[in-house]
């Protein structure tokens, strides 16, 4: 299964499945995120706002996220993401798990992917 949560929703996520793999996406530079919260048309409050929440954010989901994908390109970042879900998904096939590092902690996490995850999801 594949969510498309915020920060708050990570955590519970976490706290319920400490085996859930957790995929930071972020920004390539706070310019860019800038650059495409104007090309959505968002008032510069709102810009404004998202930039000074988004260095917080950036800096907590560091702090629990499993794997990191910088979103530059969106074909790229799709494809990185594919590859870290492949990559987990082969070491839980496999028996093994497929090394975790932890951001922000300078410690490994050890948490296998379960086995009762459906393929595909």
């Amino acid at each position: 299964m594949l969510l498309e949560i915020d920060l708050q929703g990570a955590r519970q996520v976490r706290a319920m499945r400490p085996d859930a793999l957790l995929i930071l996406l972020k920004p390539p530079s706070l310019t860019v995120q800038e650059e495409r919260l104007r090309a959505r048309g968002d008032d510069e409050a709102h810009i404004a706002k998202r930039l000074r929440e988004g260095v917080d954010e950036e800096r907590m989901g560091l702090e629990i996220a499993d794997e990191i994908v910088v979103n530059g390109q969106l074909a790229q970042a799709t494809a990185d993401v594919a590859g870290i879900v492949e990559r987990y998904r082969s070491a839980a096939r496999g028996g093994g798990q497929a090394a975790r590092p932890t951001v922000g902690t300078g410690s490994e996490a050890s948490h296998p992917i379960p086995d009762d995850v459906p393929e595909g999801s």
